[in-house]
């Protein structure tokens, strides 16, 4: 699926998915909104299972889930270079998951996405294995974010996985609650915009986060 406009993968309405060897690049958002350009997008209910694939230069979100009942599942897969918003300059994540959906990341490589690599929330589930995050971009005007995952609201559990090369702080939990183990963080960048900041995990308002075997370097 290449050079579309709007959105490349598209399931809702309880639909269930189960796509392979999946290419989807070269998203281009609406005109003259800058809005959409996602790569995958599951809600209302829906159901897919992407298996080796590749999502890259899309807009906005790469992939997102969002609304009760949708589950979506990725595996051996990678996900890259998402554009940011082309007025705003915001968003650009890799997954975002939300709305009280649920996302299963197994085998994922994230790649120099925008502002937050894998974003969680609105009392949504997310779970990470054997997952790479690496080089996310801070916002291209405020210079600020460029975070591996942030949980906001959010239940993020995240096993064997490594967030290198991203900005401010490699994972995030705010109002969340998850497990962690065997993560290493590794060369976080200070906050584009101040200096400050670069922290490896950040846990904060409220959150409940049990690390097991954690390394941050």
């Amino acid at each position: 699926i290449a050079n579309v406009g709007g959105g490349g993968l598209a399931v809702t309405l309880a639909a269930v998915v189960t796509a392979r060897d999946l290419v989807v690049q070269d998203i281009a958002a609406d005109s003259p909104s800058g809005d959409f350009g996602r790569g995958i997008s599951v809600w209302g209910g829906a159901s897919a299972t992407v298996t080796r694939a590749i999502v890259e230069r899309t807009h906005n979100q790469a992939v997102i889930a969002a609304e009760p009942g949708t589950v979506l599942t990725l595996e051996d897969a990678v996900v890259r270079d998402t554009a940011e918003h082309p007025s705003t300059g915001d968003d650009g994540q890799g997954v975002w998951v939300d709305l009280r959906a649920s996302a299963v990341l197994n085998r994922v490589a994230f790649e120099r996405n925008g502002l937050e690599a894998i974003n969680c929330r609105g009392v949504s589930t997310v779970t990470l294995s054997d997952v790479v995050v690496r080089d996310t971009r801070a916002h291209p005007r405020n210079r600020d974010g460029g975070f591996g995952l942030v949980a906001d609201d959010c239940r993020a559990d995240i096993t064997r996985s490594t967030f290198e090369g991203n900005r401010e702080a490699g994972v995030v939990y705010q109002h969340s609650s998850g497990t962690i183990e065997d993560l290493v963080v590794r060369n976080t960048l200070a906050q584009e915009a101040s200096g400050e900041w670069g922290r490896g995990l950040n846990v904060q308002q409220s959150s409940d986060v049990t690390v097991t075997r954690g390394a941050f370097v």
